[in-house]
């Protein structure tokens, strides 16, 4: 699932960033960029799936077998009135169906795109965090974020890493 990481493991560490023992923070900071990458992978593989079951169902409409075909199972089940109306709706309902893939096909993008801001966002606002505590020993988790620095920047690709760049 690509909501796995946003909806349960950011939630549940995310009370890390504040923990009072110096050796969670660092270990938090030093570990935020593989976190980060593997929840990105995991959003990757969930909206490929998504992208390959929506262009297989597709597939599979198209090539479901002849109009031949239907219309016999259609005349067989129903009286030749109702099967040639059927056939009509079906001529409709084809059209309506590449319609309807088409959109499929942009919101399975746009969910892509919102998602990936969400684990942005949320890294992001971990990586403030550390960089503008100003508690005692703040200095050990900043380096520890620092030491994955190139692997947050693959993460937050060009969007972001122009940002990252005064932390």
């Amino acid at each position: 699932d690509a909501q796995i990481f946003p909806k349960y493991v950011f939630k549940k560490v995310a009370h890390l960033i504040t923990d009072a023992s110096l050796i969670v923070r660092v270990a938090f900071a030093k570990n935020i960029a593989i976190l980060a990458e593997t929840a990105m992978r995991f959003l990757d593989i969930g909206h490929s799936v998504s992208l390959y079951e929506a262009v297989a169902g597709r597939q599979s409409l198209e090539s479901s077998g002849s109009k031949e075909e239907k219309t016999r199972t259609k005349s067989a089940i129903f009286s030749e009135e109702a099967a040639s109306l059927l056939n009509k709706e079906s001529a409709a309902s084809n059209d309506n169906q590449r319609d309807a893939t088409n959109t499929t096909t942009v919101t399975i993008r746009n969910t892509y795109d919102s998602d990936l801001a969400v684990l942005h966002e949320v890294v992001f606002r971990w990586m403030i965090h550390i960089t503008t505590d100003t508690s005692d020993h703040s200095s050990q988790s900043k380096q520890a974020l620092l030491s994955d620095l190139p692997r947050l920047c693959n993460f937050f690709r060009a969007e972001y890493s122009f940002q990252l760049l005064p932390v």
